[in-house]
């Protein structure tokens, strides 16, 4: 989240991180050495980031890396035009970043992602991987084709604006390749971490077939009860925003 504060005729620019899991902006502070972290009233946690400098490596970092248009167009419009004519500088926008297939999806997880478990009325389970977010469709169709896993879903009428779409993978061979991704790149925020552990236990049962999963379905339920909570939990925090810097955007 992105403040600008008008004070006294000066623009004070602020970059701004808000969560509740301390440790998540507590390993961003470390690694950039930039900044602050609070705790306000709301009892979320707020990484910030206002000092001039400070500000000026932080276009640095963000320019020519960022993915979505959207985000991009809030970069050139709230950034780049602010901090010019703010600090009397002529800094340029370098445009969108390139997609890097498996090196860029924790960060994504981390900010969007949902790792989903379904039970059916007749037991049958289903175990889906997705952002939860919309994206432009080109550039969906950009990382389907990068990847190699998944597809495109258009959601249902009245989910999302017109123009929205999910990333969706819920077959079981894109899922094992999905399990070694995040064997090897484990995610940072505590929701995203339990969610991705309960979605490799049920695709471990799955593997090893059907009276597997039968001999586990109360368990298979009690993970979909934890991760209900844990998707409340989210919905109540939805002015939080991440940025994984491990993979650059």
């Amino acid at each position: 989240m992105v403040v600008f504060i008008i004070v006294k005729a000066m623009v004070m620019i602020v970059f701004s991180l808000k969560s509740k899991d301390v440790a998540v902006l507590n390993s961003i502070h470390s690694t950039l050495k930039l900044g602050h972290i609070s705790r306000p009233s709301d009892g979320y946690y707020t990484y910030a980031v206002s000092a001039r400098p400070e500000i000026m490596i932080l276009f640095q970092i963000f320019n020519g890396r960022l993915l979505l248009n959207k985000t991009n167009h809030r970069f050139v419009e709230q950034w780049a035009s602010k901090i010019n004519s703010a600090y009397g500088v002529n800094l340029f926008y370098a445009g969108p970043g390139l997609f890097k297939g498996f090196a860029t999806l924790a960060g994504f997880t981390d900010s969007d992602g949902s790792f989903g478990i379904s039970v059916s009325h007749v037991n049958s389970i289903t175990i889906t991987w997705s952002f939860e977010k919309s994206f432009e469709k080109p550039f969906l169709d950009y990382m389907c084709s990068t990847l190699g896993v998944g597809r495109g879903k258009y959601p249902s009428k009245g989910d999302f604006s017109n123009d929205a779409w999910r990333f969706k993978v819920d077959s079981i061979s894109d899922s094992i390749i999905l399990y070694d991704y995040f064997s090897k790149f484990p995610l940072f925020t505590n929701k995203a971490s339990i969610r991705n552990i309960h979605w490799k236990q049920v695709l471990n049962w799955q593997l090893q077939g059907p009276s597997v999963v039968r001999a586990n379905l109360h368990r298979i339920r009690e993970f979909q009860r934890i991760n209900a909570l844990l998707t409340v939990y989210k919905r109540v925090s939805t002015n939080q925003c991440f940025i994984n810097l491990r993979y650059n955007g």
